[in-house]
């Protein structure tokens, strides 16, 4: 059997274990790529948008330059850019055209924690010197789409103080600002007295004329029960500079219903790997059986 065969053979058996299981993970490598579970409606995707960069210098990609878990770790550069794993839109992806119309990832109400390593090597200048990589939950309910996005500046970080030197920790106790994306009027005629956008109509939510930090448990009762999470994403912001450079790892997302999963960064094995990992497949039996199982794809 070749080894692109060993490949494609080991991940359907993790994928089929995946499904099953309560807790698994995702190691993602170089380059877009299509994960071995499928959406309800198509394929998920994880991949660095192009269509998101900002004035052509903004990029995410998996990279060796600072490992954290393993050899590798998802890199980004500003001014703006997005890695992400699944979809922003509500439509299909205007430049790789899948995964599908909005497919769920997991219902919004699931999710307990949003959890991940980051660091920032190269600052950004100026007044924006404290940015840090920009962590979002794209969020589909009804006609509204809505981010709920980290930063480090809400979490314990300085306006125009560059951040610690190397790797830090966003915990479970993490707070997010919400940006409404279409569907205000909708939102808003949900949420209540004293609720606006600074944008009118979309943008940042406002309670009273403030800007609302809040835990993922506090968000989620602005919400329908049918809201859902259709993509995660990672990258710079807009503003953040084409010098700005940060990297992201090991994501964790954890729901009540025990549908747990991590997402590591890894780059492609040396050549002289291929060999150990090759002869790994030959457990994949057993690793299937397990309540932890990893799922790798190249």
């Amino acid at each position: 059997m070749s080894f692109r065969a060993v490949l494609a053979a080991s991940a359907a058996v993790f994928a089929a274990s995946a499904v099953q299981a309560a807790d698994y993970d995702l190691v993602i490598r170089e380059g877009v790529q299509t994960l071995p579970v499928s959406g309800p409606t198509g394929p998920i995707l994880a991949y660095d948008d192009l269509q998101e960069r900002g004035n052509g210098t903004g990029s995410a990609f998996v990279s060796k330059a600072a490992p954290r878990n393993g050899n590798g770790s998802l890199e980004i550069h500003g001014d703006r850019s997005r890695y992400v794993i699944g979809n922003i839109y509500r439509t299909t992806d205007p430049y790789y055209g899948a995964p599908a119309l909005s497919q769920s990832l997991f219902n919004f109400s699931d999710l307990t924690s949003l959890t991940f390593d980051w660091q920032v090597t190269a600052p950004s200048a100026g007044a924006g010197a404290h940015n840090t990589p920009a962590v979002r939950a794209h969020i589909i309910d009804g006609n509204v789409r809505a981010e709920m996005i980290w930063e480090g500046v809400y979490n314990g970080g300085v306006a125009g103080v560059a951040p610690a030197a190397g790797w830090q920790t966003a915990g479970a106790g993490s707070v997010f600002y919400m940006n409404i994306r279409e569907g205000g009027a909708e939102f808003l005629a949900n949420a209540g007295a004293g609720y606006s956008l600074d944008n009118g109509a979309n943008g940042v939510l406002l309670l009273n004329g403030s800007q609302q930090n809040r835990t993922i448990g506090t968000w989620q009762s602005l919400f329908s029960a049918n809201a859902y999470v259709t993509g995660l994403s990672f990258g710079a912001g807009s503003g953040f500079g084409a010098g700005f450079v940060g990297f992201i790892d090991n994501v964790g997302v954890r729901s009540p219903n025990g549908n747990n999963f991590t997402v590591n960064f890894e780059a492609v094995p040396e050549p002289a790997t291929w060999a150990m990992m090759i002869g790994g497949f030959a457990f994949v039996g057993a690793a299937a059986r397990r309540r932890s199982t990893k799922v790798v794809f190249a």
